[in-house]
C-alpha cells in the first residue's frame, strides 16, 4: 500500500487501484475506483482517516458481470437445493409418500445446481443484451415458465394410484415454486446486493 501526500492532498494507492473517499455519517470509507488508471485529477480530501475493505477490493478485481451472475446462480442453486431437500424430507414424513424415482436427494443436488448455473448464464444474457428491460423480461419469462410447468404437472400420471399421483403433483409443484422464486427473485436481488457481493462472492 502506498500513501502519498502532496501538499494538502492525500492520495491512497493499493495494488494499482486508486482509492477515493466517500464521506458517510460517522466514518470515512475508502472504496476502489476500479478499472481506472492512476490519474492526477482524482484526489481525496485532506486529513481524512480511511477504513479499507481489502476483501471488497480483492473480490472486485476479478468479478465481472458474467462471473458475478454465474456465481449468484450457483449460490441460488445451493440455497434452493437445501430448501427442497428439507421440504422433501418433511413432505414424505408427513404423507408417507414413497416414490423416489424422480425426486430424490441425488437428483436435487445435481439437477438443481447444474440448472441454476445455466440460469445464471441466462440471466447474464438478459441483462447484457436486452439492457434495461432485460431483467424485467427475465422475471416475466420465468414466471410464465413456472405457470406452464405447474399446469403440465397436473397431467403427469406416475402410478395407477390416484392418491399417490396427487401427492406427487403436490411435491413437484412445491419444488417448481421454490425453484421459480430462487431464479426469478433470488438471483436478481442477490446480483444487485452489495452485501452479498462483499461477504459471499
Amino acid at each position: 500500500m502506498i500513501f502519498c501526500i502532496e501538499g494538502n492532498i492525500k492520495i491512497l494507492h493499493w495494488k494499482g487501484y486508486l482509492l477515493k473517499c466517500h464521506n458517510l455519517a460517522h466514518q470515512n470509507i475508502a472504496t476502489a475506483i476500479f478499472c481506472l488508471p492512476f490519474r492526477n485529477d482524482l484526489f481525496v480530501a485532506a486529513d481524512t482517516s480511511f477504513l479499507i475493505n481489502k476483501q471488497k477490493v480483492m473480490n472486485s478485481s476479478y468479478l465481472t458481470n458474467f462471473s458475478k451472475a454465474l456465481l449468484t446462480g450457483v449460490f441460488a442453486g445451493i440455497s434452493a437445493t437445501f430448501i427442497c431437500i428439507i421440504y422433501n424430507v418433511i413432505f414424505r414424513d408427513e404423507t408417507r409418500f414413497q416414490m423416489f424415482n424422480i425426486i430424490n436427494v441425488s437428483s436435487l443436488i445435481f439437477g438443481v445446481n447444474i440448472a441454476f448455473m445455466l440460469i445464471g448464464i441466462i440471466y447474464y444474457w438478459f441483462i447484457k443484451y436486452l439492457k434495461r428491460g432485460g431483467e424485467i423480461l427475465y422475471i416475466v419469462v420465468f414466471v410464465l415458465i413456472t405457470i406452464f410447468s405447474i399446469v403440465k404437472t397436473y397431467g403427469i400420471q406416475r402410478t395407477d394410484d390416484p392418491a399417490a399421483n396427487i401427492q406427487f403433483h403436490h411435491l413437484l409443484i412445491a419444488m417448481i415454486v421454490i425453484w421459480s422464486i430462487s431464479a426469478s427473485i433470488g438471483i436478481p436481488v442477490m446480483f444487485h446486493s452489495k452485501r452479498f457481493e462483499e461477504h459471499v462472492l
